[in-house]
């Protein structure tokens, strides 16, 4: 009698690669940091015809107590 010792829910990966830089992966619910969403928001402004800027934080009230580190984002159209 032969047995069949082979797992078929699961994969072997045998390459990876550094993400391009077009490529984010985020979990499906998550925190992310300043650093890693400025990231995105460059990449965007970079490639696309918008521009996604900072807003100044004096004018931010945050809504809940525990948001006290937050920032605003303002997204307006490239000038052509």
């Amino acid at each position: 009698m032969q047995l069949d010792m082979r797992l078929q829910d699961g994969f072997i990966i045998e390459k990876t690669r550094e993400l391009d830089e077009n490529e984010f992966i985020f979990r499906d619910s998550f925190v992310i940091g300043s650093d890693d969403i400025w990231q995105v928001f460059n990449y965007i402004n970079k490639n696309s015809n918008v521009v996604i800027e900072k807003m100044k934080g004096e004018n931010i009230v945050p809504t809940r107590y525990q948001d006290h580190q937050v920032f605003g984002i303002r997204i307006t159209r490239k000038e052509l």
